[in-house]
């Protein structure tokens, strides 16, 4: 056993690298669930607004258009 003052840039080395590889592990996992969120909510969009086209009957394109863009102006509104 020898003491801390023998080698003091090894240690703080290993700690530096070891704090690196943490950081990078923690990034890697972050950015891995954001695409699997966002994947999954574009699939989740994707599924509904399959569901509502099939809902819709011919000649009610006009009025759905309407109804969207209401919402989205009512929706954005503070």
């Amino acid at each position: 056993m020898e003491p801390l003052c023998a080698r003091p840039f090894s240690y703080l080395r290993v700690g530096l690298a070891m704090g690196c590889m943490i950081s990078y592990w923690d990034y890697w996992r972050r950015t891995v669930l954001e695409q699997v969120l966002y994947s999954e909510d574009r699939y989740r969009y994707y599924a509904q607004v399959k569901a509502i086209n099939a809902s819709v009957r011919y000649g009610e394109e006009d009025e759905i258009q309407n109804l969207t863009e209401y919402c989205a102006g009512y929706s954005s509104r503070v």
